[in-house]
């Protein structure tokens, strides 16, 4: 089943959520997290994104972004995704 189609307006904040499959943990040490922050400070700035708030949690986060130009948050939420993956493996 396709996903819906969302709409981001610039300079309308969206909150985000990312959850683990099956809501199993994402963050299995203390570095993920940090990892993650390093993730989110590389996305925000090359896509031109306002981060306003985050909160991680063991098994999903939440985020609180507002983008600056149309399409952002998923070029956005793509980089998050691809360098996460990465780490997994």
């Amino acid at each position: 089943m396709a996903r819906r189609f969302r709409l981001f307006i610039p300079n309308i904040p969206c909150h985000i959520i990312q959850r683990g499959n099956n809501r199993t943990k994402i963050f299995l040490k203390t570095e993920d997290y940090r990892f993650l922050l390093e993730i989110l400070q590389e996305a925000r700035l090359k896509h031109q994104c306002q981060l306003y708030s985050y909160c991680l949690m063991p098994n999903h986060f939440h985020l609180i972004v507002n983008p600056q130009q149309a399409g952002n948050v998923s070029l956005f939420m793509k980089l998050i995704g691809g360098k996460s993956d990465a780490c997994a493996t």
